[in-house]
């Protein structure tokens, strides 16, 4: 599956280098109730692909600013100046 998300090997390669090694109980972890941490912090959603569209609604539901693209969830390797784009809409948003 990775090779289909990323036809580079350089760039397989290079992601497998840089992946930490993790106990598997954070992988296990519950994730935090983002609901709760502080507006102040400024929370914005990117959805990266279909697969993420049930978080992208509660986060819309929550009231955060969202962009959507129709890429996949290695998106931020294979499409950087696209995904950095967004990222910047996003923050702008937060900013005002």
């Amino acid at each position: 599956m990775l090779d289909q998300l990323l036809p580079s090997q350089n760039l397989r390669e290079a992601l497998v280098a840089e992946a930490p090694n993790v106990p598997l109980a954070y992988l296990s972890a519950p994730a935090p109730n983002l609901a709760r941490w502080p507006g102040a912090l400024g929370l914005a959603y990117l959805q990266l692909s279909g697969a993420y569209a049930d978080e992208a609604k509660e986060a819309e539901k929550l009231g955060w600013p969202i962009e959507r693209l129709a890429g996949h969830h290695l998106s931020m390797i294979t499409q950087p100046e696209l995904v950095g784009a967004s990222l910047l809409r996003l923050a702008a948003q937060l900013a005002d």
